[in-house]
């Protein structure tokens, strides 16, 4: 993670921008020695948003705790036998 003043960044902000797009390189940017705001990549913000959602639903630890279990435990159900059960056509 680079960190940089906000007066340094000015200068390179094209390239700044184009390093967290590229790179997913976090840049810290500094008020008076202080930490005030991060840039990351727009896919990064997307991920960070998507994960949000999805652990502030009710109920999706305990979900993402029993899919664990019955992996571990080979407690699941194969494609084939999914696709039969639904009646769509075996993958080829």
């Amino acid at each position: 993670m680079r960190t940089l003043s906000i007066s340094a960044a000015k200068a390179k902000l094209n390239e700044l921008v184009d390093d967290a797009a590229r790179t997913h390189e976090h840049v810290t940017f500094t008020k008076n020695g202080a930490p005030v705001a991060v840039m990351i990549s727009a896919d990064e913000w997307e991920s960070i948003q998507d994960t949000l959602f999805w652990q502030s639903q009710p109920g999706i630890r305990e979900d993402l705790a029993q899919a664990d279990d019955d992996t571990a435990t080979s407690n699941t159900v194969s494609a084939d036998d999914l696709r039969t059960r639904y009646g769509l056509p075996p993958v080829r």
